[in-house]
């Protein structure tokens, strides 16, 4: 907050405020999670409640409040699906922290008082301007017969600011993800759109998984093809798992549940490796199951936390051991 705000983040070296690259659309490796939105502050407003930074959760509403009128106008190109998690899913999960306060009967301890305030005087603007940046977002998923989106978006001018080369490649995670927001934010507004079109698009890919039951990583949207056949739990395909799981825990859903639970079984089957107390999953081809590349990832180190949420504690045990090494041997 001292030395980046309002921009999206901070260098964590130099300690300088980064935004997109107003030059270069193409720069996606830097624009696609920055859009000049106060993308650090979205994605967080719920820790600085956590935290109990009520002057600066304070700070930080009245900001957003003042300028929600035109927050998203922004002539940026950004990655719908880091939008969605980050942004549109930090909007959403202050809005029903805030008003839950108000709206049921929870006890605070008196520390916590400032919070109940706070709360009183929130009159629910976060959830439209989570419906603005919704309604920016969601064109990406009304463009073509695939039920595929795309995976970029112009928050101003929609799809037409968008170079096309930068159209052709989705992730599986980038494609199924936002179904958990956008189904949360039409239950919350009432607007249905969010839901319907990311339920298609959800259901669509599901429906093409291969005879084990695992989904390849990367898919052009434009052509309706998959550009690989290989599968893992890390980069492209991570937060797939995760949403499905959160999906089924946040609306009840089985069939949420049952595609999670499917899709864990096939990778116990096809790509689990190791010995008694280990566990990696390493990439494997989506048709037989044979081992891509024997290296695993970073972001799978979300694994285990997944597994301890969904019920897997042993499993878990085992593949948060390698993570818990490869820390030990990092520093």
């Amino acid at each position: 907050m001292k030395y980046g705000f309002p921009f999206d983040e901070i260098t964590p070296i130099s300690c300088e405020p980064l935004g997109p690259d107003f030059d270069d659309y193409e720069n996606t490796v830097r624009n696609d999670a920055r859009g000049n939105i106060s993308s650090m502050v979205l994605d967080n407003i719920d820790t600085l409640i956590i935290f109990e930074r009520w002057d600066e959760l304070e700070y930080i509403l009245k900001y957003l409040s003042d300028n929600k009128q035109d927050f998203f106008n922004q002539d940026t190109v950004v990655q719908v699906f880091e939008t969605c998690i980050r942004h549109l899913g930090g909007l959403l999960s202050a809005h029903l922290l805030l008003t839950d306060i108000t709206n049921k009967p929870i006890t605070l301890s008196t520390k916590y008082q400032p919070l109940r305030e706070i709360s009183n005087k929130y009159n629910g603007f976060l959830l439209d301007m989570a419906h603005d940046l919704g309604l920016r977002l969601i064109p990406s998923y009304q463009t073509s017969t695939t039920n595929i989106p795309l995976p970029r978006i112009n928050l101003a001018y929609g799809l037409k600011k968008v170079p096309p080369k930068l159209q052709r490649d989705a992730c599986t995670s980038g494609v199924m993800t936002p179904v958990l927001e956008f189904t949360l934010l039409s239950r919350l507004t009432g607007d249905r759109q969010f839901e319907y079109y990311s339920q298609l698009s959800f259901w669509k890919l599901w429906s093409s998984k291969s005879a084990l039951n695992l989904l390849p990583m990367t898919i052009d949207p434009i052509a309706n093809q998959w550009k690989d056949s290989i599968t893992g739990i890390g980069a492209s395909i991570d937060s797939f798992y995760e949403y499905a799981a959160k999906s089924a825990i946040l609306f009840n859903d089985d069939y949420m549940w049952t595609v999670f639970k499917t899709s864990y079984r096939a990778l116990l089957s096809h790509s689990a490796q190791g010995g008694k107390g280990t566990m990696i999953f390493p990439n494997v081809g989506i048709y037989d199951g044979v081992v891509f590349s024997p290296w695993i990832d970073s972001l799978g180190a979300f694994w285990s936390g997944l597994q301890v949420l969904t019920g897997q504690l042993q499993d878990a045990i085992k593949t948060h051991v390698v993570y818990l090494k490869i820390w030990d041997f990092s520093i």
